[in-house]
């Protein structure tokens, strides 16, 4: 075997030699960097303890879901893949909740090397390699593959819906599957993902004008018969992938289509304070701080005026490169790169909330290709000056990723949750039937990040839909003001119920928080 791969290496080019070693060096730091003191940092708050307590409920009660998180925006429910996906590493973890976060970390590296492999068909290998390079110090993207999340394998599956469209456009239409059925993962991870429907359109469409303009009859059927044929399959994918979501919609009289209305309309992409030429003015202006989050805040931070400088130069740069230097004859998988871009950039314009780094996770490899193929082309018009500008960007973004401090603790690490939950379940009496909530600055009233904790030990908590029966309460207060705000005072329903609004105890978890114990008599 040894020997078989020293003749394999020997027969390689000094070319092949060079990119192979980089691209393992660049994988090997993008795991390194996302895996490093993963448990100690890790982030475990309420929708980390919710999703890992549904998944739990799958393999320990049998219990079955057929819909996935709720949206932070509009009450809609995405579709239940996500907690499937999570639930062989989760099983292979129990009780400990890190399987599904280093499933995590190996599915953002995979997203690195795949940048690098997939991204030599759209923007050729010198691109793609510092392309890879780019994601792989993204401090967002590293962020993403630190912890479990709905959105966060986002960035891998939106890269191979990318390419397998330029596969579907270019090379066979059968590819189109594909991107159907990566398509209908993205929208069960983040509803903004929905923006790569208009973009694979376009190709679509194009790809049929295209073909309506072959002049042999023959062919063109044949043509023509491939798209619908596929399309319609891709079709029936897509269907296939809203089967629960649909079953759920029937059972509830429409909640979800109607909450998907709502986001799209005034909770969404458009506002009642701006009609017509106002939003379309509104929305061409925001396209620029659109661009400088999807290229530059989630890569080397908030500096608008560098970083509006550097987006300046890029759009210069890559318009002289199409127009002079025929970009897209050379490269023309990059036009399909360039499409999910725009559609991307004008969607989210339109779009009047908030939009976090997560809700661009899918952008995150469309951002890389596109710096990646503009700072390859800058080195092969002027080496050193490429070799300069690529060597201060990764420089410049590997400092922004240390001042992010993804391996530093952001709150209480799992051990002292977990110590925490023991500590509780220390102070229930036998077959006591108890509740418990949290008071903090992050609104998980359930205390999801305790209750997964305590669903592992002895004795569970009572579920919510039993609450009322609950006679001991535990008040978890870690709210930054809670010196000055008492935890019986909270209208919160559990806590009003309780007659009695003195603690019968007052105990103390491993970073401070404040347990105060409620007893009905």
């Amino acid at each position: 075997m040894l020997k078989q791969l020293k003749v394999f290496w020997h027969k390689k080019s000094k070319t092949n030699k060079f990119y192979f070693i980089a691209v393992s060096l660049v994988v090997l730091v993008a795991f390194f960097i996302r895996s490093y003191n993963l448990k100690n940092s890790q982030q475990f708050l309420g929708d980390q303890g919710r999703d890992a307590l549904i998944v739990a409920r799958i393999f320990k009660d049998h219990d079955p879901v057929f819909i996935g998180p709720v949206t932070s925006v509009g009450n809609m429910y995405l579709g239940p893949l996500y907690y499937y996906w999570m639930l062989p590493w989760l099983w292979l973890s129990y009780p400990s909740p890190m399987g599904p976060v280093w499933a995590m970390v190996v599915l953002g590296v995979l997203a690195v090397a795949l940048t690098y492999v997939l991204g030599k068909k759209l923007v050729g290998r010198e691109a793609a390699l510092i392309a890879s390079a780019i994601l792989a110090v993204m401090p967002a993207a590293v962020v993403l593959s630190r912890f479990s999340w709905n959105p966060n394998p986002a960035p891998l599956v939106s890269l191979v819906m990318i390419w397998s469209t330029w596969m579907a456009y270019r090379y066979a239409k059968k590819y189109w599957l594909l991107v159907a059925l990566t398509f209908s993962i993205l929208i069960q991870l983040h509803y903004v993902t929905l923006l790569t429907l208009p973009a694979a359109g376009l190709v679509w469409l194009f790809q049929l004008y295209q073909d309506l303009k072959v002049k042999d009859k023959k062919r063109r059927k044949k043509k023509l018969l491939k798209l619908v044929k596929y399309t319609a399959f891709g079709l029936l994918i897509f269907l296939f992938s809203l089967t629960p979501l649909i079953l759920f919609d029937l059972k509830h009289q429409g909640l979800n289509a109607k909450a998907f209305v709502s986001i799209m309309s005034e909770k969404g992409f458009e506002s009642d304070q701006a009609q017509g030429l106002k939003r379309l003015t509104r929305a061409l202006k925001e396209t620029h701080g659109r661009s400088l989050h999807i290229f530059f805040e989630v890569t080397v931070g908030k500096v608008r005026a560098l970083n509006t400088l550097m987006l300046v130069s890029l759009v210069g740069w890559l318009g002289y490169l199409i127009a002079v230097k025929r970009l897209f004859k050379r490269y023309p998988g990059f036009s399909v790169v360039l499409v999910y871009l725009l559609v991307g950039i004008v969607g989210l314009s339109f779009y009047t909330q908030s939009v976090f780094d997560h809700y661009i996770a899918y952008l995150y490899p469309v951002a890389a290709l596109t710096l990646g193929l503009a700072f390859a082309e800058l080195w092969r018009f002027k080496r050193w000056l490429g070799a300069l500008i690529v060597s201060l960007f990764l420089v410049y973004e590997s400092y922004f990723l240390f001042q992010t401090h993804p391996w530093q603790p952001a709150g209480l690490t799992l051990d002292e949750i977990e110590e925490t939950a023991k500590l509780v379940v220390q102070n229930v009496p036998d077959n006591e039937i108890y509740n418990v909530i949290l008071l903090d600055d992050t609104g998980d009233l359930d205390a999801f990040k305790y209750r997964y904790f305590l669903n592992t030990l002895s004795h569970p908590p009572t579920r919510r839909d039993e609450r009322d029966k609950a006679k001991l309460l535990f008040i978890i207060d870690e709210r930054s003001d809670r010196q000055t705000q008492k935890a019986t005072d909270s209208p919160a329903y559990e806590i009003v119920v309780f007659p009695n609004k003195t603690p019968i105890k007052h105990l103390v978890g491993p970073d401070g928080q404040d347990i105060w114990v409620l007893k009905k008599d």
